[in-house]
């Protein structure tokens, strides 16, 4: 834009006019032969009217000569009226010669200052690859429309600034307090995680939230925090991770328990858990089971597992069956009755091949 205000204040200073250069080239034209054209127009007034031979006397004297013709005929007439008006006519001629050379003056004062002023021309038209003032009078409209567009432009991006920084301080404000708000809540979701890790027979492991504040408004995906959680199966093992430290069944209790506090403070309709007892068996799965139930008396749970413990909690048992034909494998789910739901816990626990003893325990697990 600079570069631009710049091309523009040099030709606006210039303050050019439609035909002004011709003007001057012709004026600075008659300055630079002043001497040699009024040398000429002395020789040809004095011809005319000056000297004793002039051209007018002579012509005058003719004309008095035919005019005592023309009462002889008519052609003389013609002949006086043709001259009478050539000698107007070269009188009227020599009177402009006259004046001419009276205007004309030498002034090498005046064709300096044309001179400076036509090289100023000159120079502007080579820069701008044009051929006369009116190509530099379009040029200089042109930059002025791009300099007018452009301020537009600054004005807008100064308008769009003046919002990102109101939206900046808004959003900043609601990241702070979503902030602070994370930093009351986290005591009392470590406290809630650990209470329910100690009833899945994990009374040694706990889940520390870390909470780190960004600085430069720096946002992410969570405001100006950054949260990592940090895992410790046992008493003494420093905290890492949760990704890098815990196992299988750890992280299925822990994500169980984070999951049942979320069903606790969320209006959730339903909640799924696709296996989320991996890792997991015996005691440790009752107990999970027992807190799936748990749940299920606030919102609807659907829960995918192998394990009867888990199984034998639900209100409704489906079975998940694969057909397969010659052309295609069909997937479909069936609810099963009671006596159905008995073999099924009894499969789980026991395999393909039903025992007795697995049997009576599928019963102990649905009736304890």
């Amino acid at each position: 834009m600079d570069y631009l205000q710049f091309q523009f204040d040099e030709l606006d200073e210039a303050k050019f006019e439609t035909n002004e250069q011709h003007k001057l080239e012709a004026e600075l034209s008659l300055l630079s032969h002043a001497e040699e054209i009024q040398t000429n127009l002395s020789v040809s007034s004095a011809a005319l009217l000056s000297s004793e031979s002039n051209l007018v006397d002579q012509l005058s004297s003719v004309l008095n000569s035919i005019s005592q013709l023309t009462k002889f005929d008519d052609k003389f007439e013609l002949l006086f009226q043709r001259l009478k008006s050539s000698v107007v006519e070269l009188k009227d001629i020599a009177d402009e010669i006259v004046l001419a050379e009276q205007k004309l003056e030498v002034n090498p004062q005046r064709a300096e200052i044309i001179n400076e002023r036509l090289n100023i021309i000159y120079r502007l038209q080579q820069k701008h690859h044009v051929n006369d003032i009116d190509g530099l009078i379009m040029i200089m409209n042109n930059i002025a429309d791009k300099l007018e567009s452009i301020g537009s432009l600054e004005n807008s991006i100064a308008k769009l600034e003046k919002e990102k920084n109101e939206l900046i301080a808004k959003l900043t404000k609601i990241a702070e307090t979503i902030s602070l708000n994370r930093a009351k809540a986290i005591p009392k979701i470590e406290e809630a995680i650990q209470k329910s890790l100690t009833s899945l027979a994990m009374p040694n492991a706990v889940l520390k939230i870390q909470q780190d504040i960004a600085s430069n408004q720096n946002f992410g995906i969570t405001g100006i925090d950054k949260i990592s959680f940090l895992f410790s199966a046992n008493k003494g093992i420093n905290y890492k991770d949760l990704n890098k430290v815990a196992s299988g069944g750890e992280l299925s209790r822990l994500m169980l328990s984070i999951k049942s506090l979320i069903a606790q403070l969320t209006a959730l309709p339903t909640i799924v858990f696709d296996e989320i007892d991996t890792g997991i068996s015996g005691e440790t799965a009752s107990k999970m089971g027992v807190m799936m139930q748990k749940i299920s008396e606030q919102l609807q749970v659907i829960a995918i597992t192998h394990l009867p413990q888990i199984a034998s909690k639900g209100d409704v048992h489906y079975v998940v069956q694969k057909e397969e034909t010659k052309t295609a494998v069909r997937t479909g789910i069936i609810k099963l009755n009671a006596g159905e739901r008995v073999r099924e816990i009894a499969r789980l626990l026991s395999g393909e091949k039903l025992t007795d003893a697995a049997l009576e325990n599928a019963k102990e697990l649905l009736n304890p």
